[in-house]
């Protein structure tokens, strides 16, 4: 494998083959208080609990004499293959431990990682350290009537602070605003923030990060990785004689492994005319989509102008609601300037004697510095929640964007404020189906005491295109399920009424999800919902939109981009979807079994193509608009809720807008 040159799309992952589809271990029935005495044994057995059952074979491949209590048994990759693939993973992490190496995980992933000792890859700015780690996983692919196991793996740096925090301090560095975990000071990307530019050293981080992010070195570790593990496999011990024989690791298409091409969507503006190239140039020549619903409306805007900065904030401005001319023809927007000072009451005080939905639009501004503020002390989140209570979206604008003040900056901030404002700059194709489409993001955040926010964004099938329709929060997981039924029901029960469908007709319910399908809580909510609906006939999708994975792909060993759009199916039900770009982690899709509707291509095609109605930038997303959007709207909700007397109920009046971007 040393001498292979990989052309084309290559993965992170490999095959692992085994001497022995059948390995003869032991088993007995489940229950806690026998699975925490096997536990604390002191043996040398591993024991895996899975469903009703406790399975136990010897930790170091050797043999051993049975379990007290336990019964022989012989577990396949066809029948067992979740028992049969963990006896392997522990084979592999038992080599790993053997060469000194302590791999671990953390709770719930089934990713493992350990420190590489090679001080030629780690690098250092003063105190902050770029530590690089040695990141594996083993699973299972479920390829027709066989079933693959296999072995991913890929370097990492993660930056951490290994170091006292008084020598932090002695740096001349006030350390006591940030990020902690357990009362340490942690690499998060404030604290890399703060301190990087505190030690002045910003180009030393761009090089740094040039480096570790270079896919050319990622993709050789790879290759280099697997072949050391492949003149180690006689090393790694299995159980009941086995041996790993084979690693494989090939380009794709493969006779395990196959890519597929799903192009871009058509952009539809005003009228449903379209055009290739640019999405600013389309808005501009063909108009945006909502153009006649937006240009007959006059636009008030509020802006705070800081008087320190008032020649600088006046001038972009001015360059600002000339692109919402020029771009999205917007020519009546009268603009009220409030000067005000360095303190931030002065917009408090300010925005309290405004009227109700007296503005459409507050614009702001914010220094770099404000907006790493601890979230409890957080002045951008409080002028957020203060103007939210008055109805009033706002858009903040960082003062470097003003000084810099180019050109891909203006048009972006334009897009946001037209999008704020209630306006559709484009809508997308859909393929012609028999059924109707309604498509749910639901996305989530977790605060700084775990407490999770749920956010969801729906889509609707619109005239053949697809348009973005509203967004809600929901405060907690406790009222998850039946807030989600009551949006299931309110979504079809609109639906139905807008377009006319009839009793009979075929409506298809399609979910994003951040995490895993549950019978508690995503299943039962669409049974209960349905249930209105007895004269349709309603199928469903659940797929889990992942960015977190163990799996990576690299187009000529690194030197090239993985296409946007390029899919592979990589077991029953899983695809890799690449967004394009340059990261080398695509999105993992990951259909319900219990779905009643399974076009698995289909609807990965969708999560592409949802990725273009992002209005955040006119460049498309790496997430579809489900997920990105549910996602920001339940990480603002969960920031506004750390502001004293604040209510999610304030933003039912902004259910249309999408004044979370």
């Amino acid at each position: 494998m040393t001498d292979v040159n990989f052309m084309g799309v290559a993965p992170n992952f490999a095959e692992l083959v085994v001497s022995k589809y059948s390995l003869n271990i032991f088993q007995t029935d489940y229950s806690q208080r026998i699975f925490d005495e096997c536990k604390n044994d002191g043996s040398e057995i591993y024991y895996f609990r899975w469903s009703n059952k406790i399975y136990a074979w010897p930790s170091r491949g050797k043999e051993s004499s049975r379990p007290i209590g336990f019964e022989p048994v012989e577990v396949s990759l066809q029948n067992n293959p979740d028992v049969y693939t963990k006896v392997i993973q522990q084979s592999v992490i038992n080599y790993f431990f053997s060469t000194g190496r302590r791999p671990h995980r953390q709770k719930y992933s089934s990713v493992y990682h350990f420190k590489i000792d090679n001080s030629k890859t780690r690098f250092n700015i003063s105190k902050l350290s770029y530590i690089p780690y040695f990141c594996f996983s083993v699973g299972y692919f479920i390829r027709g009537d066989r079933n693959i196991v296999y072995i991913s793996c890929w370097r990492e740096f993660r930056r951490r602070f290994d170091v006292p925090e008084k020598e932090i301090q002695d740096e001349g560095i006030d350390t006591s605003s940030w990020d902690r975990k357990n009362g340490v000071i942690v690499g998060s990307s404030r604290n890399v923030k703060l301190y990087v530019s505190a030690v002045r050293g910003e180009q030393q981080k761009k090089v740094i990060e040039e480096k570790t992010s270079n896919k050319i070195n990622e993709f050789d570790h790879i290759k280099k990785s697997f072949n050391k593990l492949l003149d180690s496999l006689t090393n790694i011990k299995v159980v009941d004689g086995a041996a790993l024989v084979k690693l494989n690791h090939f380009t794709i298409p493969n006779s395990n492994f196959n890519d597929l091409f799903i192009s871009k969507p058509v952009h539809y503006y005003y009228n449903n005319a379209t055009t290739p190239g640019g999405y600013d140039q389309a808005v501009s020549n063909l108009k945006p989509y909502t153009y006649e619903f937006m240009s007959s409306k006059v636009f008030e805007i509020v802006a705070f102008i800081p008087s320190q900065h008032s020649g600088s904030c006046e001038n972009f401005i001015l360059k600002l609601k000339a692109k919402l001319g020029s771009i999205f023809h917007l020519t009546k927007i009268n603009i009220r300037y409030i000067n005000v000072g360095s303190n931030r009451d002065d917009h408090i005080n300010e925005i309290s004697g405004f009227g109700h939905k007296e503005f459409d639009l507050a614009l702001f501004f914010l220094n770099y510095s404000d907006k790493s503020q601890p979230l409890m002390k957080s002045d951008y989140t409080r002028l957020k929640a203060k103007l939210l209570g008055k109805g009033i979206p706002s858009q903040n604008v960082l003062m470097e964007n003003v000084r810099q003040c180019n050109d891909f900056a203006l048009k972006n901030i334009s897009l946001n404020i037209y999008s704020k404002l209630g306006g559709t700059p484009w809508i997308i194709n859909k393929d012609d189906k028999s059924a109707l489409e309604l498509v749910i993001g639901i996305g989530s955040s977790i605060d700084e005491n775990n407490d999770r926010t749920i956010g969801f964004a729906s889509v609707f099938d619109y005239q053949g295109s697809y348009i973005l329709g509203g967004c809600s929060p929901i405060s907690n997981m406790s009222s998850y399920t039946e807030k989600l039924k009551e949006h299931i029901t309110s979504i079809l029960s609109e639906a139905i009424q807008i377009q006319g469908v009839s009793p009979q007709s075929t409506i298809r319910l399609i979910f994003h999800l951040f995490k895993d399908a549950s019978k508690y809580y995503e299943i039962k909510a669409i049974l209960k919902a349905v249930e209105n609906f007895a004269d349709y006939n309603i199928e469903y999708s659940l797929i889990h939109i992942s960015y977190q994975h163990p799996f990576k792909l690299y187009k000529n060993e690194g030197r090239d981009i993985v296409p946007r759009g390029t899919y592979i199916e990589i077991s029953e039900g899983w695809a890799l979807l690449s967004m394009g770009g340059k990261q080398s982690a695509p999105l993992l899709i990951k259909l319900d079994p219990r779905s009643t509707y399974k076009d698995l291509y289909d609807l990965s095609k969708q999560v592409l193509y949802f990725s273009h109605l992002s209005h955040k930038s006119f460049q498309p997303s790496s997430k579809p608009v489900t997920t990105k959007y549910s996602g920001e709207l339940a990480k603002r909700t969960s920031e506004l809720m750390t502001v004293p007397h604040w209510d999610t109920d304030m933003l039912v009046q902004l259910k249309d807008r999408v004044w979370f971007i």
